[in-house]
């Protein structure tokens, strides 16, 4: 199973790079924790190596930012479709 990613375009973070949420599972599949990071312009190195290894480690990440995707080319194979959209 691939750790889900999760990526929404919202035009409204302004001042921020991203807000990335990071949650946990138990192994009965119920959230453990949840920590929420946001990331400031000039910080793209700094979430990739921090989104990676969460993903890596089995943490779900959801990305909340004005870029577009192809911004965060790193995760584009790592993303997991909206309901309804193609895959």
């Amino acid at each position: 199973m691939t750790t889900p990613l999760t990526h929404y375009q919202y035009r409204k973070i302004k001042g921020a790079l991203a807000i990335v949420r990071y949650t946990t599972y138990d192994d009965a599949d119920h959230v453990f924790s949840v920590d929420q990071v946001t990331y400031q312009p000039g910080e793209m190195m700094r979430l990739e190596e921090e989104m990676t290894a969460a993903l890596d480690c089995g943490i779900e990440c959801l990305v909340i930012t004005d870029q577009a995707i192809e911004d965060f080319s790193l995760f584009t194979g790592r993303l997991r479709p909206m309901p309804g959209s193609p895959e």
